[in-house]
């Protein structure tokens, strides 16, 4: 058992001592601890409710709420999750940016959809190739934007060991070769290669 919860064992049980001391030398033993036990459920409640304004704040500002005990332990542990929460978000999403600015940079275009086909994110590439607009695009079945029915066949046969060649839709000079990639649980990353020069040799 944690120390800290072992000293918080021992106050409790040094306050149940004093409660059984008072009510013998005042003789009234049941009605001061009725009365103790009462005046710690109401600090609970109270504590409970501080806690439920703190978990449910409107201000993201707001301080930890002070407290002292068991309660006072709660409310540091659960900020020290929250804190270490907020740390591994921002670290994500500073990750995820590098991971999108990176792939920018890449000539072919890279698309990632989830199970169902539903376009999550692509990069510029896939907007100048694919003709992807974000504003419009941004959650669409990637098999209805690219109507080829190739394209759909070859995406929802899960069997991307060979690659698949199709005419660009906003230039049907342009020769693209598809590949896919599967992970996560059915999430698909579509890569999209202009292959025109090499088509025509």
């Amino acid at each position: 058992m944690h120390k800290r919860t072992i000293g918080h064992l021992y106050t409790l049980g040094w306050a149940l001592v004093g409660l059984v001391l008072l009510g013998l030398i005042v003789g009234e033993l049941a009605w001061v601890l009725a009365s103790g036990f009462f005046a710690y459920l109401c600090w609970s409640v109270y504590q409970s409710v501080k806690l439920h304004r703190w978990l449910y704040r409107i201000q993201e500002d707001q301080g930890l709420p002070e407290s002292h005990g068991l309660w006072g332990d709660l409310f540091d542990g659960l900020y020290q999750v929250q804190y270490q929460n907020r740390i591994t978000q921002e670290n994500l999403r500073s990750m995820i940016s590098r991971v999108q600015l990176s792939t920018n940079a890449l000539k072919e275009a890279v698309v990632m959809t989830n199970s169902k086909g539903a376009m999550d994110w692509w990069n510029d590439a896939a907007a100048k190739v694919l003709g992807f607009k974000l504003e419009s695009d941004r959650g669409q079945l990637i098999t209805n934007l690219l109507r080829d029915p190739s394209f759909k066949r070859y995406f929802d046969s899960k069997n991307y060991q060979e690659p698949l060649e199709l005419r660009s839709p906003l230039n049907k000079s342009l020769t693209l070769q598809v590949h896919i990639t599967l992970f996560g649980k059915d999430d698909r990353l579509v890569f999209a290669q202009d292959v025109t020069r090499v088509h025509r040799l």
